[in-house]
């Protein structure tokens, strides 16, 4: 190629060969808020997207819930094969059960609007899947889409510190946390939520803006 669009920086470091390239971390849209469909005066969380058994991103969510109060509640949003969504189902049935009341809320998948409006109305957006051990190399090579996605909405996010988002523009927004066990995403949730509260920093929508205008330049630079 004479010159590459890369999904993130690492990959940049180590695959370019001095040619030219502009990086694309994904989705750079920010939707209108138009409907506010949460009243209640809980923390609303939401996790959107893949419902598996393999990196457990929605099951993780999930199980969080019974490490905080219920001054939270946890919204999945997402889509999978039969059996995952049973499986994922069975576990947010147990944790609902243990805390007593609906913690966790599955309402299946959105898209359009509907999906826009339901993460505009959330403070915090999940970014959970898990790395094992052999998988943390490839994840150098990607770039988890929901981030922008969620950043585009003014949701603060929660996510495992690997290194293609410690690395990126969006870590001024994200709380990190180390090894995948759901009591280390719920401390980060809390964590999270007393940085929403100090309100002393920009909202997340305006890094999506200034991303997206440079990406602009640097494409009509490039071609």
């Amino acid at each position: 190629a004479d010159a590459y669009i890369f999904i993130n920086n690492l990959i940049e470091n180590k695959y370019n060969k001095d040619k030219r390239y502009v990086l694309c971390y994904g989705n750079y849209e920010l939707p209108e808020k138009k409907n506010n469909l949460f009243l209640n005066e809980k923390v609303n969380i939401v996790y959107a997207g893949v419902i598996e058994n393999l990196r457990q991103a929605a099951i993780l969510a999930t199980k969080s819930a019974l490490f905080l109060d219920d001054s939270y509640i946890i919204h999945i949003l997402g889509f999978g094969d039969k059996e995952n969504i049973a499986s994922f189902i069975k576990v947010l049935e147990q944790v609902n059960n243990v805390k007593g009341y609906e913690a966790v809320v599955f309402h299946g998948k959105l898209s359009g609007q509907k999906y826009s409006d339901f993460l505009h109305s959330c403070q915090i957006g999940l970014s959970c899947h898990a790395y094992l051990n052999e998988d943390m190399d490839s994840a150098d090579y990607t770039f988890p889409s929901k981030i922008p996605t969620y950043i585009g909405h003014d949701l603060k996010v929660v996510s495992p510190d690997i290194s293609c988002v410690l690395e990126s523009p969006f870590a001024k927004h994200i709380t990190f946390y180390h090894y995948h066990e759901p009591e280390n995403i719920a401390k980060a949730i809390v964590e999270c939520r007393m940085k929403i509260e100090k309100k002393n920093s920009e909202k997340p929508s305006t890094l999506i803006r200034e991303m997206h205008e440079d990406f602009l330049k640097e494409i009509n630079s490039l071609i």
